[in-house]
């Protein structure tokens, strides 16, 4: 991975890897960690709202700024401002100066509901500023 990130890095790519839930796989579960070891390499992770949920992650844990951020609830599905456990780690990462993108990483939205889920999610995310 360090080697790719040295190829992709002069053409200004990140990589940027994700640690999985214990559903998914049995390796590098804890996103904490994960990141950790990512960056004492040099190296990007993404964050994963929903993994570190499932995880037991709490907010006050990361340290780390992540290079992307991947948003579900709980249920895997878009999160409403009233979701205080998902504002929780938003608040955390701007807290770390997040600046970057996110994106929702849920179970399928009907195609009639993208609108309301994209301005609810800019409503969400305008509101920690």
């Amino acid at each position: 991975v360090e080697q790719i990130q040295g190829m992709a890095r002069p053409y200004g790519i990140t990589i940027s890897l994700e640690s999985l839930n214990r559903d998914e796989t049995n390796v590098w579960n804890d996103p904490i960690e994960f990141a950790e070891a990512l960056s004492s390499r040099g190296l990007s992770y993404t964050f994963d709202v929903y993994h570190a949920i499932k995880e037991g992650t709490r907010p006050e844990q990361i340290n780390a700024l992540p290079a992307h951020v991947h948003l579900a609830n709980r249920d895997r599905r878009a999160p409403l401002a009233s979701d205080q456990e998902v504002m929780a780690y938003l608040k955390r990462l701007f807290e770390l100066d997040y600046q970057d993108r996110v994106t929702l990483e849920v179970q399928e939205i009907p195609p009639e509901e993208w609108p309301a889920t994209a301005n609810a999610m800019r409503a969400m995310l305008l509101s920690m500023r």
